[in-house]
């Protein structure tokens, strides 16, 4: 009435959810319907998750996505056995265009856990693209040995599957690099070097051994 728009608001709410035999985060949220869009004002589950947006229904459809990141567990993302991860992740990500060409830009961190067989220290992980496929740019995994940059392209249809990480790159520095399971490492503006590897069934000992370069050259070779 009065020309005032006609809408729709609504909330939803969880409570007492058991997932799999065991308590799972809670999902509360608000959100209105108008005439040709819906607003997400907020989607929260746990502490973990936000989730804010609107999607156009009219012509051109348009979608318009945020979500924040909170202390989710690694292993959540790396649903394959064969690569467990352990850690916690924190981060952003914003999709937003027409759902022809959505545009994707992440940032995404994670402090001191591990890959695999590999410890780190910290994870940095930044994603920009159009459509499914994402690149990486400064992105990074840091170890006490050094660090292993990341690089390629992934596809963000793959991210929930056992294959998550597939076309990732892994470029390690000057300062560092892998072999056949052993960490080799190089002192900065130093000839020394040091080979190591977690062994035993919970990697609960690391075997290390120390060695000299004769030149530099032997190590850029």
């Amino acid at each position: 009435e009065n020309g005032a728009e006609d809408f729709i608001t609504g909330n939803i709410k969880s409570s007492g959810t058991v997932l799999d035999s065991k308590p799972f985060a809670e999902i509360a949220g608000d959100f209105l319907i108008n005439e040709d869009t819906f607003t997400l004002k907020h989607l929260r589950l746990g502490d973990s998750l936000l989730l804010k947006g609107k999607y156009r229904f009219s012509d051109p459809v348009f979608l318009d996505l945020s979500l924040e990141i909170n202390k989710i567990d690694l292993s959540e993302l790396f649903l394959s056995q064969q690569c467990p991860a352990v850690g916690k992740i924190n981060g952003k990500v914003a999709v937003s265009g027409p759902l022809d060409n959505l545009k994707t830009v992440a940032s995404i961190s994670a402090d001191k856990g591990k890959l695999g067989d590999m410890d780190y220290e910290t994870i940095n992980v930044n994603l920009y693209g159009n459509g499914p496929i994402l690149n990486l740019t400064d992105s990074r995994i840091t170890r006490q040995e050094g660090h292993i940059k990341l690089e390629g392209q992934i596809d963000a249809r793959n991210i929930l599957s056992d294959k998550p990480g597939e076309g990732l790159k892994f470029v390690c520095g000057e300062d560092v690099f892998l072999w056949k399971g052993w960490d080799v490492a190089k002192t900065l503006r130093s000839n020394k070097l040091e080979l190591g590897k977690d062994i035993g069934e919970d990697n609960q000992f690391r075997v290390t051994f120390k060695g000299y370069l004769n030149d530099e050259e032997s190590w850029e070779g």
